[in-house]
């Protein structure tokens, strides 16, 4: 599917207006229609959590409902360290205070 359309925010509510279009033969869409569907949502955004109630004119009665949850690429690694890790060996733990029983 190919998405196009625009957005509008006002604080932490948004309206947006977007054109589906599927761009190659496969799987049936949610819909199980390939035509090109206009749909509208309106929404809030909290934080990385993003919740929409949408519509599309093609569907009448049907409502879209979603939540999206931002995620962030991975951190890349640290550098590794220069100095080999020091094996661990459990002799080296504190010894904890005995209990009074």
């Amino acid at each position: 599917m190919t998405y196009d359309g625009t957005c509008q925010a006002d604080e932490n509510r948004f309206t947006a207006t977007l054109t589906t279009k599927r761009h190659s033969e496969g799987l049936p869409t949610v819909f199980g229609d390939d035509q090109e569907l206009a749909v509208t949502l309106e929404g809030t955004c909290a934080g990385k959590l993003i919740t929409y109630v949408g519509k599309a004119e093609q569907f009448p009665g049907v409502t879209l409902e979603g939540v999206l949850l931002f995620s962030e690429p991975p951190q890349p690694r640290a550098t590794e360290a220069s100095e080999p890790m020091a094996r661990f060996s459990p002799a080296r733990l504190p010894n904890l205070p005995k209990r009074p029983r």
